[in-house]
């Protein structure tokens, strides 16, 4: 009898949960959770980061054994395509598995080519993922990667041996300093700009009479001294990921570049136009 009513008092001291005791509680959880999941978020994209850079490592370790196996042992022995490497010596044996050549952020596997569709500039404007022309024979390019319809690739391939859609984008090669004529910008400040005879006997090594963007990049590289023409060495990226710029595009959103000599970085869009 006692013992019943013991438990009968232990159970009277022993309510249930509050409504207010319950909706603390659940406050603290969601303040928990809203620490902890950007942390995580972070985290995994650190992560993405990471590995992204170790792809474009072993990239750039393909392209020089490709360019010291097929050429000079420099840039200008490139593929054409960053995608050949997937193919090169042998498809059963080669330098590159196709793994490799996937952003881990890009959850499309490299379908949508080296830019999301969705990335704009600081305007707004979409950025075209796909080069201005096509004036070679292939089916069409994709950003250096490869032809349309090849082997799907993240990453843009600077030194590609496509035509350079600054020169070819419009209606053709026209007067210095245009769109559709001799580069000018950031990128090329000439103290004196060249006529065009002048600057394609300079750029185009293959004498075909089409500037490629490997053609370009290397004027970028060493510079043109006789026209005050600024070189940037290697610190001229070879092969970029925009893959981590969420949504815009601006100066100083943060880009995964390999770089002439082989390092994997991460830096701002146009911050090496500044060294």
């Amino acid at each position: 009898m006692y013992a019943r009513k013991a438990f009968s008092s232990f159970q009277r001291r022993s309510p249930a949960f509050t409504l207010v005791e319950m909706l603390v509680v659940i406050t603290i959880i969601v303040i928990l959770a809203g620490l902890t999941f950007p942390a995580i978020g972070q985290a995994r994209r650190e992560a993405h980061i990471t590995n992204c850079l170790s792809n474009m490592q072993q990239v750039g370790y393909a392209l020089v054994h490709y360019a010291s196996t097929e050429g000079e042992g420099d840039a200008r022995s490139f593929p054409p395509w960053i995608t050949l490497l997937t193919t090169y010596p042998t498809e059963r044996n080669p330098v590159v598995l196709p793994e490799l050549l996937f952003c881990p952020t890009d959850m499309n596997r490299g379908r949508e080519g080296a830019r999301p569709n969705d990335l704009v500039d600081g305007g707004g404007n979409p950025i075209d993922q796909f080069e201005n022309v096509d004036i070679d024979p292939h089916d069409g390019p994709r950003d250096g990667s490869g032809p349309v319809g090849e082997i799907p690739c993240s990453y843009l391939f600077e030194f590609s041996g496509e035509p350079c859609d600054w020169l070819y984008g419009h209606s053709g090669p026209v007067s210095p300093g245009t769109n559709a004529g001799i580069p000018s910008g950031y990128e090329f400040q000439w103290g004196q700009v060249p006529s065009w005879d002048e600057f394609l006997t300079r750029v185009d090594r293959d004498g075909n009479g089409i500037v490629s963007w490997n053609e370009i990049k290397h004027l970028t590289r060493r510079g043109w001294d006789e026209k005050g023409l600024r070189g940037y060495g290697t610190q001229v990226p070879v092969v970029r990921c925009f893959w981590h710029v969420r949504g815009r595009l601006e100066a100083d959103s943060v880009v995964l570049d390999l770089l002439g000599d082989n390092r994997a970085v991460r830096r701002s869009q146009s911050g090496w136009h500044d060294r």
